[in-house]
């Protein structure tokens, strides 16, 4: 059995692993890669969303849950991470 360095979801799983090991910047990058990818996962935009919130990109953020929310219409509580992501880029992440 080989591997395919080309699955969406393999990166996405990698990601999340190394999120959990608090390894947040590599994570980031294999979540974008599965974005990169697979553009249609709307999961991978969230989990990519999530992790540049905790680096303060926020405007980079913000676009990946614009994108997690059109791959994932019926989620409309990704909304509130959208508004989150839009409130802390005009505030400078002060609440």
């Amino acid at each position: 059995m080989s591997q395919n360095p080309q699955h969406a979801a393999a990166h996405h799983l990698l990601g999340k692993l190394l999120r959990q090991q608090q390894r947040l910047e590599q994570a980031l990058q294999a979540q974008q890669r599965s974005c990169q990818l697979d553009p249609a996962l709307g999961w991978n935009w969230f989990a990519a969303g999530e992790l540049l919130m905790k680096l303060k990109r926020f405007p980079e953020a913000a676009e990946a849950f614009e994108q997690a929310l059109h791959a994932l219409p019926a989620e409309g509580w990704i909304r509130d991470q959208l508004e989150s992501a839009r409130l802390a880029e005009s505030t400078g992440g002060e609440k």
